[in-house]
This record gives structure tokens, C-alpha cells and sequence, in this order.
């Protein structure tokens, strides 16, 4: 038994191996051990201690219940993808690299697929966009009330280490083979809303609206050429869809040959994330039962996606009827 749950780790350990660099170092930096004590641990002579385990466990985000073969069903393993710091900046840059982790295991496979149905804009849109990522997080942080009665947009900065994961994080996702988006019709006019509130606050200086107004726009621009190529500007294939009914909270599946996860989107940038294959699967199974009353609009539907667009282009606009 001892034998089999070693071997399992070993296989998980190997999967996350990036290109190029050998499993022993790999691992060896991982324990800050030597490497003749790992080739022990590969070889069976060692079996790999508890510590050990956890510490390859939180480093890879490895499923500790599908490594021993848990078969519970009815209680699993949840990971909430911001822990709590007393840095919340450096909070989130973990997350995103947790995330960047997660895309690039499923990203080493050729048949990498994802499915999301967000009724906000996902960021794997316009993280790259300076000004729409620097709001996202100012408007994340305000909610914490982290000098929320002094703290002005224009103040706010990204940090170059998140400015850097955010652009990771776009194009991982973007490496994803195939992926499937399905938007509710409004998100770009509740992001928005969200906007003209910290307008009214006297928070967003006009200059500011308008640097956020043209990357909206220039985002939209970028989405709708994905719409009617289906693909990304890598070739990879995209298909959108439009919801034409509500659904409560955004959802993401993502999967490889050997390697799932699904995450579901909880107070503002925060999440559930999980790879237990049951709530993988029932995840998928909801996101696919959306397409049912969806409408694609990727290399088809061309009036419906001609009018969402323009709808979206009129919300962005009259943000300049905000006063100065």
C-alpha cells in the first residue's frame, strides 16, 4: 500500500515537471534537500515523510484525495484561492501564480480545453490592459476597506510583480487548445456601473475615465475579432457564446489528459477551487447545460453578434456623459 501511494505521488510529481529540468532537481529545490536523498525517495528505498508530502502538495497544488484514492463522495477537499495576509496585494499575486501553475499543468498536454461562464468580464480578457487590471484590484481593495476614505484611483498603482502575473495570466489562458466562453449579456455594462459609482465618489478623475473608457473599448475591439475568427491571435481555438438567461455566480472547467480543475467565483476576486473528479465533472456538466440557452456568436449568429457589440460599444461610450 505504502509501495502504490509513493508511486502515485512520484506519477503526480511528474506531471508538473516543467519541460527541460529533471524530476530530482526539480523536487530537490522543492524539499531544499540534496539530490541523492531525492533519487532515495524515487527509487522506493525512501518513502517520502508527511512534511515532505504537504510541502509538494501546497508547492504543486496537487490533490492530496486523488493521491491516496479517496472515494468519499460526500466530502471533499476545497481550496479557497486567496489566503488570508496581512498583504493583500501580495495575496493576490499568489493566487495568480497559483493559477498560472494550474493553466501551464494542463497547458504541457495537446488536447487542453476550458469552459467558463462568467456574468462578469473575465479577466483572462483584460488583465493585459493596465488600467482595467489597476481598477479590478483598487475596487477589490476599497471593498476591504484599506484606506478606502483616502485612497484615489489615481494613487493606485499595480506593482511591477503584478503587472507581470497578469500578463502570465492572459497568456496561459490563451495557450488553453480550445476554450469556451459563454458571457451574460451585461457585463460590460456592470463594469461599467461599477466605474460611474467611484466616478460619483470623486474617487476616478476624469483623465483616468477616459484612459479606462478607450482600453474598454480597444478590449471590446480585441474580443469581437475573436468572435468572428474563433480563434485567439495564437491560433488557438475560441468559441463565445451569449447567455440568454441569468445564472447566479461565474464558473470555470478546465482539463487536460491527466489533469483537471474548477473554480467558482466568490467574494468579488476570490474563489473555490477544486480537483475532485465528482465536482469537476458536475461543473462541466452545468456549464454545458448553459450553452442550451445560449446563442453563439463565433463564426456565426452574425446579427446577434453585430448587436451585442454595438450595445456594448454605446454603454462604454456614454461614459462620457459622466461630468468632468
Amino acid at each position: 500500500m505504502k509501495n502504490s501511494l509513493n508511486k502515485r505521488l512520484i506519477s503526480a510529481i511528474e506531471e508538473c515537471v516543467p519541460e527541460g529540468q529533471s524530476t530530482a532537481s526539480f523536487l530537490a529545490d522543492i524539499l531544499s534537500t540534496g539530490k541523492e536523498a531525492v533519487y532515495r525517495r524515487l527509487r522506493g528505498d525512501v518513502l517520502f515523510s508527511f512534511d515532505e508530502v504537504a510541502k509538494i502538495s501546497r508547492t504543486l497544488n496537487l490533490s492530496l484525495d486523488n493521491i491516496v484514492g479517496a472515494t468519499n463522495t460526500d466530502k471533499v477537499l476545497v481550496e479557497l484561492s486567496i489566503k488570508k495576509s496581512p498583504d493583500p496585494i501580495e495575496s493576490f499575486r499568489q493566487m495568480l501564480l497559483n493559477t498560472i501553475h494550474r493553466l501551464e499543468r494542463i497547458n504541457s498536454h495537446s488536447n487542453s480545453e476550458s469552459r467558463i461562464a462568467f456574468n462578469i468580464l473575465p479577466w483572462s480578457f483584460y488583465l493585459n490592459y493596465e488600467n482595467l487590471a489597476r481598477f479590478s484590484l483598487y475596487k477589490w481593495m476599497y471593498q476591504r476597506n484599506i484606506n478606502s476614505d483616502t485612497l484615489h484611483f489615481s494613487d493606485f498603482t499595480l506593482p511591477s510583480g503584478i503587472k507581470e502575473c497578469n500578463q502570465k495570466y492572459v497568456f496561459a489562458f490563451r495557450e488553453i487548445k480550445h476554450s469556451c466562453v459563454i458571457l451574460d449579456w451585461s457585463v460590460f455594462l456592470a463594469f461599467v456601473k461599477e466605474i460611474d459609482y467611484f466616478v460619483q465618489l470623486g474617487l476616478i478623475s476624469r483623465p483616468d475615465l477616459l484612459l479606462i473608457q478607450g482600453e474598454l473599448l480597444a478590449l471590446l475591439s480585441e474580443i469581437e475579432g475573436f468572435a468572428i475568427a474563433g480563434r485567439y491571435s495564437n491560433g488557438n481555438a475560441i468559441s463565445i457564446y451569449l447567455s440568454n438567461i441569468e445564472f447566479e455566480t461565474p464558473y470555470a472547467h478546465l482539463k487536460s489528459d491527466s489533469y483537471e480543475f474548477c473554480h467558482i467565483r466568490i467574494f468579488s476576486i476570490n474563489g473555490i477551487n477544486s480537483e475532485n473528479r465528482e465536482i469537476c465533472q458536475e461543473q462541466k456538466r452545468w456549464i454545458e447545460t448553459l450553452k442550451r440557452y445560449s446563442t453563439l456568436i463565433t463564426q456565426s449568429g452574425e446579427i446577434q453578434r453585430a448587436e451585442y457589440f454595438k450595445t456594448q460599444r454605446e454603454h462604454i461610450k456614454r461614459m462620457n456623459s459622466i461630468p468632468s
